[in-house]
């Protein structure tokens, strides 16, 4: 028997988790413009063509986000085929993955997908449209280890903006139950 997602109506939005919810709250909080799930991509990858359908646009900065709340290695193949056939230096198009919002005080960050001279990889989120690498800590991501299912869900350990704090706080604030809206 598997745990369901709780759909939660947002922002004139039904999504398909809360967790999708909190983080659509985050975007508001910072006057980021946000699209849900407006378009399905088919996408060439190393591993051939994956239909993938975008969690969230950001199109101020050019960056898909994908929300996970737990991520199997099957999962984790077949997100980093989509990144590798997705993101580009240049042409935006990174995906940030976003796990449960983190804790206030926490040191863990989401992390950002980026594909950069033939390889994938992951640095602390920036929601940015400019080459995330410069000066940035980064890894390879390696599909085949384990290891990353959790990173990504969890984050990096580099701590939060401050730029983020607020939001952070009104994501993890916001109330959905018996009709409320955030």
């Amino acid at each position: 028997m598997g745990i369901q997602a709780i759909q939660t109506h947002y922002a004139g939005y039904r999504f398909r988790s809360r967790l999708e919810a909190r983080w659509a709250v985050f975007f508001d909080h910072l006057d980021m413009e946000w699209e849900y799930e407006v378009e399905g991509y088919q996408v060439d990858t190393p591993a051939g063509k994956i239909k993938y359908l975008p969690d969230f646009w950001l199109p101020q900065v050019l960056q898909f986000i994908e929300v996970k709340g737990h991520l199997e290695l099957s999962d984790l193949r077949r997100l980093y085929a989509i990144a590798y056939g997705m993101t580009g230096c240049g042409k935006g198009n990174d995906i940030a993955v976003l796990g449960n919002v983190p804790r206030s005080g926490s040191v863990r960050w989401p992390i950002q997908l980026h594909r950069h001279a033939g390889k994938l990889w992951a640095l602390p989120w920036v929601p940015s449209a400019d080459c995330p690498l410069n000066g940035r800590p980064k890894q390879h991501v390696d599909p085949r280890d384990e290891r990353w299912c959790s990173l990504l869900i969890e984050g990096v350990p580099v701590g939060q903006p401050d730029w983020a704090e607020e939001a952070l706080d009104a994501a993890r604030q916001a109330r959905f139950e018996h009709g409320e809206n955030g």
